[in-house]
């Protein structure tokens, strides 16, 4: 983003991405765009891949993708694997829509933050 709050569609990031039709390319991104996709990814991942206390507000477990799929998962040092149901959006049981309805909360609120334009940077970033 600019000084005065704006998003700078002209500084762009290089990112290497499959497309079916071109395979392995390259593509200059808006930045900003490619980090709050990227900041996104971070909170609904936090959970899909993670037990909550009962609230769903705080972490109390990560759950391990990487060493799972590496096929060197040791539970009693390394935690519990993915567990792939927790991915799921539809079908959910209680349990599991009210855990969505906290992810969806948490993605409005960071959009919320960002985009505000009564706010000045340093507030906006402290949201």
């Amino acid at each position: 983003m600019t000084e005065d709050g704006k998003v700078d569609a002209g500084q762009r990031v290089s990112l290497q991405v499959h497309l079916a039709f071109r395979h392995a390319t390259t593509l200059a991104l808006p930045l900003f765009y490619v980090r709050l996709g990227q900041a996104l990814h971070t909170v609904q991942d936090s959970f899909s891949h993670t037990f909550r206390t009962s609230d769903h507000r705080r972490i109390t477990v990560a759950l391990n993708w990487v060493d799972q799929v590496a096929g060197s998962l040791d539970e009693s040092r390394d935690g519990p694997g993915h567990i792939r149901s927790l991915d799921l959006c539809r079908g959910l049981d209680t349990f599991r829509e009210a855990r969505l309805d906290v992810a969806r909360n948490a993605t409005s609120d960071l959009l919320s933050a960002v985009f505000d334009g009564s706010l000045d940077r340093q507030a906006r970033s402290e949201r």
